[in-house]
């Protein structure tokens, strides 16, 4: 990982044998991903257009229990955040891309005078981040 970018693909038998993937390595392979418009590949496409690599997403998919199942099934690499990558690991293999140069930050925000249903949304959001850390 490079300044905290969240992107890994996930390999099955081919990457037990790498400790990282270059994105040129990516380009070699036919990717799964999500959909243009998403904070992930946006940081995916920002990445190979930073490095002047031209990657192949073959499938998209918005959810990453389908890119995971995808990628299990051997129709692609499957391009997932660190979190997300970390549900798959009993039967897909996650690799950092050691040369991604872009950093994604996801944040909640909301309006300064929130509604009683936007501070309890933002409690529990609070509960629940800080349990998975």
């Amino acid at each position: 990982m490079v300044n905290g970018c969240t992107v890994t693909p996930l390999f099955d038998a081919l990457g037990r044998f790498h400790a990282s993937v270059t994105l040129a390595q990516l380009a070699e392979h036919r990717l799964l991903s999500m959909p243009v418009g998403t904070g992930l590949r946006a940081v995916l496409d920002g990445a190979a257009a930073t490095r002047g690599v031209r990657l192949h997403v073959s499938l998209q998919a918005a959810a990453a229990d389908a890119i995971a199942d995808l990628a299990a099934q051997g129709l692609g690499v499957g391009i997932l955040s660190t979190s997300m990558a970390a549900s798959y690991q009993d039967r897909l293999h996650a690799l950092p891309i050691s040369d991604n140069p872009v950093s994604a930050v996801l944040a909640l925000v909301w309006r300064p005078d929130p509604t009683a249903a936007v501070r309890e949304m933002v409690a529990q959001c609070r509960k629940s981040l800080s349990s998975a850390t």
